[in-house]
């Protein structure tokens, strides 16, 4: 957990008192930097695992980001690695979901990387920045019941609030229409230290991403 700056167990308790949100900050300000509209790196799918990551090309697409047809891999600085997809091929308009297959708990997770208020109204899906905002506030206990996000529709994947209890506690990830009590029993601040770190529905790891990710998007 280097890239957290979290890795030294001496001090992770009064660097925990100080601000227990600092390893999300740390690595949500990354990305938002990475993603800005028309940098895209593209994963080289002509190698194999690696070799294709390293040899990933990034270029400058003048199009809306999600034109691309590619998946996309972003190397945090450290040990993890964010999947991102681009654009679904011939224009289509539903929304874009990407999946992992294999996860280190025995279970699918999916993040929406398409970031609008747009998606949140025309698919009743709320994207990966409102759950980081969720996460925040469920975290602080300043969430309301009525701000839980609404259900899914029933055309998306299985996600987090059908998982048992026992996983989640593994994996202290709040899920979608999770309590704040639920938050707390699950260990609250205590995932934020994990060695594989969660940002709302997505896992990162670089030691569990698959050769063929480019491919497990629907």
């Amino acid at each position: 957990m280097s890239c957290l700056r979290f890795n030294k167990k001496d001090t992770r308790s009064e660097r925990k008192k100080k601000d227990p949100l600092a390893p999300i900050r740390d690595v949500w300000d990354w990305f938002e930097r990475k993603r800005k509209p028309g940098h895209v790196t593209f994963y080289n799918s002509t190698k194999n695992g690696v070799d294709g990551i390293k040899n990933a090309t990034r270029l400058f697409v003048q199009e809306k980001v999600e034109a691309v047809t590619h998946g996309e891999l972003h190397k945090h600085p450290g040990r993890c690695m964010f999947g991102r997809i681009s654009r679904l091929q011939n224009s289509e308009t539903r929304t874009s979901i990407f999946k992992w297959e294999e996860c280190p708990f025995g279970f699918h997770k999916e993040c929406f990387f398409r970031i609008g208020r747009h998606l949140v109204r025309r698919s009743n899906i709320p994207t990966m920045s409102h759950y980081l905002k969720e996460t925040i506030a469920l975290t602080l206990g300043t969430l309301g019941a009525k701000k839980v996000p609404s259900k899914r529709p029933s055309s998306c994947p299985p996600s987090g609030e059908e998982l048992p209890s026992k996983t989640l506690k593994m994996s202290a990830a709040p899920a979608p229409a999770t309590s704040t009590s639920e938050l707390k029993s699950t260990g609250n601040e205590e995932w934020l230290f994990r060695r594989r770190v969660i940002l709302d529905r997505f896992i990162s790891d670089i030691n569990n991403i698959q050769p063929n990710i480019h491919g497990t998007f629907t």
